[in-house]
């Protein structure tokens, strides 16, 4: 902090203010409400004065301070007084009793070697500084210029984010007398901060920081963006500060600490959530772009990559709600026993994907990033600003580490002429920042979790694919007239009892290899609807366990509109015997849950005969597949060696496929 010089002896009238000393706090910048002690206390009053808060006491104070500064010192006991311990002798004046000050600044001596004075606090008075304050620090965090009086700690931060913007003002601001209040303000800041500004300006040039320097580099509300499983992406700062962190192997060690938001979908709205980044100390100087989180002005191509994040921001924004989508890539999958532990790998996945954040949200509760907080119901705006906090230095380098992400607030929503809830379209700033993940369900793996935007792509239907099917013909007439009537029928048919009866159910029997599962899954292709497979490993062994988690995979179908596909289900179809009554509670369990699903059921099955009678009563159609026979066998090979004709497979030999 650059020393300041104490002021030579100042005109100043009999004026003997009231002072209540304030509170240190190392390296907060910080406004307080100050009251003059003439005006009556109210229990609700925002300008009491409070421990640490200056009151001064003016009589006849006129409605508009003079273009002056009051400079107050610490003396020997604590207290401000206008002795400037550097004189030796009192600077005050008192024939200048009615004064009114713009500023009222505070001194303290140096702790370092060299001795000296500097500013510990500034307090504005003038409320034509105040309107400009209040325009200068539009949308930080911290600053309510609307007091009686403002408060300003060292080291001042913010002051420091808006020099160039302050310095514009005071140079070109139209109201002369206006002009007069900023250069005071601007000429005690300067010595604060000069030394500042002079190490930041050389740093920049040659694109390195110090630990020490971290904080001038993330400016609230400036565009950062950080690599993450090898995908850029980007956040708004809201602070910045150092602090001391502890963890359960190591020792509190303090850490640069740097919040960010970005937007995210929680099934319902879009909203603001946060992720913080730390960075541990280290030695030296270090180039910015090395650091993880990085502020976009510093990247070479800038321009091409805010386009980037536009676009990924608006493909985000198109997969809000509920879609059935192709994916190619890796994404973070859910394992574990949900509600007690949950581990995040990182797992391949090439078909199709489910994305859904509000079912995500239903079935996977303890993941905290799904969860916000409905009491508040805040804009995002286009440029969410902060005050960095705190002062810190250290060694041993090591990179910056993200810590955790929580959601915190929404912007608001638009409601649909049915009363239904959609997206609140997203400001160009709000796209930038828009999360890397959309969440939902891998039907090929079976998993819940998050799937990068990146790699989800529309998917690319294959139409007519029943005509490739080797069936007999009367097998595909079946079948289209089957898929034609799911997508024309009128979901307000009912049973006599209500909710029973909507579903269809279909049974496809055979021995292995003659197309059952091949024929469900042309089925979903041709109604372009998801097929949810599941085999009776994914139920349990017991009747408790299997009405549970059929519940659940019915539900999931429901939502989704999907083909349920539940292949090799003998286990469930067998007729029911004295012997085994675990076996016939799970078949009663099974035959009572499916009364009541409402969309399409496709069973396989290679032991037809032994079907429960009461299971083959809720069955609409039942298709035997007949064995494939040598011409039938013929064609499939042909079908298939033309396919891998087509493809470039690694040391394959020339072969001819005969017409």
């Amino acid at each position: 902090m650059a020393e300041t010089e104490p002021p030579s002896r100042e005109r100043t009238r009999s004026f003997s203010p009231r002072i209540v000393p304030p509170r240190a706090v190392q390296g907060v910048a910080m406004m307080r409400p100050v009251r003059q002690s003439r005006e009556p206390a109210s229990d609700d009053d925002e300008s009491i004065a409070d421990e640490g808060v200056t009151e001064l006491t003016l009589e006849g104070e006129p409605h508009e301070p003079w273009c002056d500064i009051l400079n107050l010192y610490q003396g020997p006991d604590s207290r401000w007084t206008k002795q400037c311990p550097e004189l030796h002798e009192s600077t005050e004046d008192k024939s200048d009793q009615k004064k009114a000050y713009a500023l009222t600044v505070f001194h303290t001596k140096s702790n370092n070697d060299a001795g000296g004075l500097h500013v510990h606090s500034i307090v504005v008075h003038s409320t034509l500084l105040k309107q400009v304050l209040q325009e200068l620090f539009q949308g930080f965090e911290g600053i309510a210029s609307t007091l009686n009086h403002l408060q300003f700690q060292a080291p001042f931060r913010h002051f420091f984010y808006q020099w160039d913007q302050l310095e514009t003002t005071a140079q070109d601001h139209p109201d002369s007398e206006t002009r007069s209040h900023i250069k005071l303000l601007h000429g005690v800041l300067k010595k604060e901060l000069s030394a500042t500004l002079s190490t930041h300006k050389d740093f920049v040039e040659h694109s390195v920081v110090t630990y020490e320097y971290l904080w001038t580099l993330f400016k609230p509300g400036e565009l950062v963006y950080s690599s993450e499983h090898g995908h850029f992406r980007a956040f708004r700062v809201v602070r910045s500060t150092y602090e001391r962190r502890r963890s359960p192997l190591e020792d509190a060690e303090e850490v640069f600490l740097i919040t960010c938001e970005y937007m995210d979908w929680d099934g319902r709205m879009f909203g603001a959530a946060q992720s913080e980044f730390e960075i541990k100390p280290f030695d030296g100087t270090c180039l910015i772009t090395k650091l993880d989180v990085v502020p976009v002005a510093y990247h070479e191509s800038s321009q091409e990559l805010r386009e980037r994040l536009l676009v990924r921001g608006r493909r985000f924004c198109s997969l809000s709600g509920f879609h059935h989508k192709a994916y190619d890539g890796f994404f973070l999958a859910q394992e574990g026993i949900r509600g007690f532990f949950v581990n995040t790998t990182m797992t391949a996945v090439h078909g199709r994907i489910i994305v859904d954040t509000e079912t995500y949200r239903l079935y996977n509760r303890e993941d905290a990033i799904s969860v916000t907080d409905r009491r508040r119901q805040l804009p995002f705006p286009e440029r969410r600003r902060g005050n960095g906090v705190g002062v810190g230095v250290g060694s041993n380098p090591s990179l910056p580490k993200k810590v955790r992400t929580t959601t915190q607030h929404q912007v608001g929503k638009d409601e649909k002429k049915d009363g239904t809830e959609q997206p609140q379209q997203l400001s160009d700033e709000q796209l930038l920042i828009c999360s890397l993940y959309v969440r939902g369900y891998s039907l090929r793996k079976k998993s819940w979790g998050q799937f990068f935007v990146d790699h989800v792509r529309d998917i690319d239907w294959k139409p007519n694919i029943i005509d490739d099917l080797l069936l007999p013909n009367d097998f595909k007439d079946l079948i289209l007239a089957f898929v034609r009537g799911q997508l024309s029928q009128d979901d307000d048919f009912d049973d006599i009892i209500e909710g029973k009866g909507k579903g269809f159910i279909m049974l496809f029997s055979g021995n292995p290899g003659v197309g059952k599962t091949l024929t469900a899954e042309c089925i979903a292709e041709e109604m372009k609807a998801p097929i949810y497979s599941i085999t009776s490993a994914d139920l349990g062994e017991d009747a408790a366990t299997v009405e549970r988690k059929l519940l659940q995979i019915l539900d999931l179908a429901t939502r989704w509109k999907a083909v349920l596909l539940f292949d090799e289900c003998d286990v469930f179809l067998e007729s029911r015997s004295r012997q085994h009554m675990n076996a016939n509670a799970i078949i009663a369990t099974f035959l009572r849950t499916l009364e009541y699903y409402k969309g399409v059921l496709l069973l396989t099955t290679i032991r037809l005969s032994s079907i429960d009678p009461a299971f083959q009563s809720r069955i609409h159609l039942t298709l035997d597949y007949p064995d494939l026979d040598p011409s039938i066998r013929r064609d499939l090979w042909f079908e298939t060696l033309v396919t891998l004709q087509e493809w470039h497979l690694a040391g394959r030999r020339g072969y001819c496929v005969p017409g």
